[in-house]
């Protein structure tokens, strides 16, 4: 196999995957997908890793970020805490979108303050990923993401 049709066929695949969303580290702009307005009674995909969170509505910027679910409920954390970029961006404008399974949630990112909210949060990612920071340590931000 040429080497060269190798690596072109693989940026071309990798220029696509970025066309309908993050790749990886990599944010990408509004999220496409249908758009589902019903309420949630349990998140689908909810085992997944990560869900696809876009912020800023006016000059949209979609992320890959790590979740937690419980029923119809949904947050997402960052232990970078103000450093995050789309953690502030949340902060500056709570109008959110999520990507789950193709499909496309409005949502708005509500800043979790209560302590035994956060620590439950908290639980919930220690209990979905063997490997993370504590999402209740000091300077971590934990949103609740509620319909709106």
């Amino acid at each position: 196999m040429d080497f060269a049709l190798t690596r072109g066929t693989l940026l071309a695949a990798l220029v696509a995957l970025g066309c309908f969303g993050p790749l990886g580290p990599f944010p990408d702009g509004r999220l496409s997908g249908r758009v589902v307005t019903a309420p949630v009674d349990e998140w689908p995909c909810a085992a997944n890793r990560v869900l696809e969170l876009e912020t800023d509505p006016i000059a949209p910027v979609s992320v890959n970020v790590h979740f937690v679910s419980e029923g119809s409920r949904l947050w997402v954390a960052t232990v970078l805490g103000g450093s995050s970029d789309w953690a502030r961006r949340a902060l500056a404008d709570p109008r959110v979108r999520v990507r789950l399974c193709n499909d496309v949630y409005e949502r708005g990112a509500v800043r979790v303050t209560e302590r035994s909210e956060i620590e439950h949060v908290a639980a919930l990612y220690r209990e979905k990923y063997t490997i993370t920071p504590d999402v209740a340590d000091d300077g971590a931000l934990v949103f609740r993401l509620e319909p709106r």
